[in-house]
């Protein structure tokens, strides 16, 4: 499964303009062989390295699913649910980051998302301004 989600695209008057990474040769060649196939595509270029250790796209999907379930979680929590927090999974590691008003809040936060299932470990970018 291709890296998608690790490869930036944009258009502009027929010409595609992709960078980012691909785990193998063969995924890099499949994205540009796709591209030049589309009707409207008058030229193409790739900027795209090759990183075996880039995540697939069945791990890219299990870490959207956790970010999914920590906000879910993080929504059932009175006085969490009020504030915009960013929540990133990456191999099962959660990120939290944006802002909440007190000390307590913070805890709260970080101690619901240790607390949902699969969540390997927690990093606290959560600053508190009240």
């Amino acid at each position: 499964p291709a890296t998608v989600s690790l490869i930036k695209m944009s258009c502009t008057q027929g010409f595609v303009h992709m960078s980012g990474q691909v785990r193998s040769l063969q995924e890099r060649t499949q994205l540009e062989e796709a591209v030049r196939k589309v009707d409207g595509v008058k030229g193409a270029a790739f900027i795209i390295a090759i990183n075996p250790k880039a995540p697939t796209g069945n791990e890219i999907a299990d870490d959207v699913a956790l970010e999914a379930k920590v906000r879910v979680a993080l929504a059932g929590q009175t006085g969490v649910n009020a504030f915009k927090l960013h929540v990133s999974a990456h191999h099962g590691v959660v990120t939290l980051s944006g802002s909440v008003p007190s000390a307590s809040l913070r805890t709260v936060a970080r101690d619901t998302t240790r607390g949902v299932h699969g969540v390997k470990g927690v990093v606290d970018d959560l600053s508190v301004e009240p």
